[in-house]
């Protein structure tokens, strides 16, 4: 019998085609040792995910599925679930993430002591693949040298109060854009919440290992810069200093000396180390090629969109 005096705990899973991935994910949910949980899937797939989420109905407390047509974007799905939860804590994963057991026995604890969100350590899990490496590598570069930067990580948890307070996550974030994350931590800072971090607690993940699954990530980061800056600072677009950011972007790719260094850098954090120099250039390379063309790509369209400050 679920005690009480427990908070109750809504997970929110946005899924959009995860028909490869959601199983593991909804294992896992099915595994934690909390209670009470609730999960709430947020669907907007054409295959068979929501048929592989209905399948857990009996071993997962409490699991809703909400079918959403056409895709609307990851924001307005992570808003649609934090208007349906009904816990205190609110969890948000994605659909490629796998926590271990104890999570959310663990996170709890910190909300207890007033915390009101918290943010977690993530990890690659597949990392015989060259993409998810470099992606793994990167973050354990970044954490080694400025562990307090990022806010958001796989895992994330808040108080539902506190995301309905900021507005939950930014629906004038275009689809297939990131950086809305980041924009919803930065409004729990500015509102005064109170932020807890444990690295302790790590919540396994799976990366894009495919080429165009990897250029499609990339790119989403891309058009994030543009509409970060055109749309949510609203800052005024010049032409001029967009196309030369761009074609600066792609300058440093084609003389690849930059890449080169960066990924020297990297490789100590790769479990293949120095071995892997060379191909986590190539990673590098096709990261800022991609990026460079999601940001022209979103600059486009927000101009088309008229979202910008004339």
């Amino acid at each position: 019998m679920p005690d009480s005096t427990k908070p109750l705990v809504s997970i929110i899973v946005p899924t959009y085609n995860e028909e490869a991935d959601i199983g593991r994910t909804m294992d896992a949910l099915a595994a934690q040792t909390y209670r009470p949980l609730e999960v709430i899937v947020v669907d907007a797939s054409s295959d068979r995910t929501p048929e592989i989420v209905q399948s857990y109905a009996e071993c997962i407390p409490n699991l809703r599925l909400i079918r959403q047509r056409p895709k609307p974007g990851v924001s307005v799905a992570r808003n649609d679930g934090l208007r349906e939860a009904k816990g205190e804590i609110v969890v948000i994963l994605n659909a490629d993430v796998y926590p271990n057991p104890d999570f959310i026995e663990r996170i709890v604890p910190y909300y207890e002591r007033g915390a009101d969100y918290l943010s977690v350590e993530s990890e690659v899990t597949n990392t015989d693949h060259l993409f998810p490496r470099y992606i793994q590598a990167h973050h354990a570069y970044d954490q080694a040298h400025n562990p307090d930067e990022a806010a958001w990580t796989e895992g994330f948890s808040v108080r539902r109060d506190a995301a309905l307070a900021v507005g939950g996550f930014p629906e004038h974030f275009g689809r297939n854009t990131a950086g809305e994350d980041g924009v919803f931590t930065e409004g729990l800072e500015r509102l005064g919440y109170r932020a807890a971090r444990d690295n302790s607690i790590v919540v396994p993940h799976i990366a894009p290992a495919a080429f165009r699954e990897y250029w499609r990530q990339r790119l989403g980061r891309g058009r994030g810069g543009a509409y970060r800056l055109y749309v949510h600072e609203k800052r005024p677009m010049r032409w001029a200093a967009i196309v030369r950011s761009v074609l600066g972007t792609w300058f440093l790719a084609a003389i690849l000396v930059p890449a080169l260094l960066h990924a020297w850098r990297l490789a100590p954090y790769s479990p293949r180390g120095r071995r892997d120099w060379l191909p986590l250039t190539w990673a590098r390379l096709v990261e800022m090629v991609a990026t460079g063309a999601g940001y022209w790509d979103g600059c486009r369209e927000i101009a088309r969109l008229g979202l910008h400050r004339s």
